[in-house]
């Protein structure tokens, strides 16, 4: 096996920078990671920028599949990769959902480089739980869930990426997938 090029480091980089963004404790002293081999530009990821694309997803409500905020959302959502320059498309579906709705959904797909052949994928899914089936107050559990950390921290770091990638271009082939219904698995309390 071939060792890593620095295409293949930077992007490892950037997504470790994602994850340790994610999960900092500010409290903490960091310290930079030991140099690569092979010096590679790294560019630096926009925490700033990655919360503001959930400030933005949350101000939709609940996206919860079929509603107004999803809609909306889900216009927004093109309408920014769009704007990157990235080949976006929506493929459409209806979701079979546990509670025999049948609503129209779609999952977003933008890529980078679509010409070329060597390839990675990075997802995330953008809608939201109907219900709060597992929180801790019963009284809330039929609420939708507004969705600022599940769905949409993991879409603010991809749109996050897909902007610092536009910016910082890179010789390889992404696919950004943005899922759609797959906050709408089986109820946890149902049997």
């Amino acid at each position: 096996m071939a060792a890593p090029g620095p295409l293949s480091r930077f992007i490892g980089a950037l997504l470790l920078g994602c994850s340790l963004w994610c999960c900092q404790d500010n409290s903490a002293t960091q310290t930079a990671p030991p140099p690569a081999k092979d010096p590679v530009s790294i560019p630096s990821f926009n925490k700033d920028s990655a919360y503001h694309y959930v400030e933005k997803q949350v101000e939709f409500g609940p996206r919860v599949v079929g509603s107004e905020g999803h809609k909306a959302c889900r216009a927004w959502l093109v309408q920014k990769l769009q704007s990157w320059n990235l080949e976006v498309t929506e493929q459409e579906f209806t979701a079979d959902l546990y509670t025999g709705d049948r609503p129209e959904a779609a999952n977003i797909i933008a890529q980078i480089n679509p010409d070329l052949k060597q390839r990675i994928v990075l997802a995330a899914h953008w809608d939201t739980r109907h219900i709060a089936d597992q929180d801790k107050d019963a009284v809330r559990r039929g609420e939708p869930i507004l969705g600022a950390d599940d769905g949409g921290s993991g879409v603010a770091v991809l749109l996050e990426i897909a902007r610092t990638i536009q910016q910082n271009p890179v010789d390889l082939g992404i696919d950004i997938v943005l899922f759609d219904a797959e906050d709408h698995g089986q109820n946890n309390d149902a049997t």
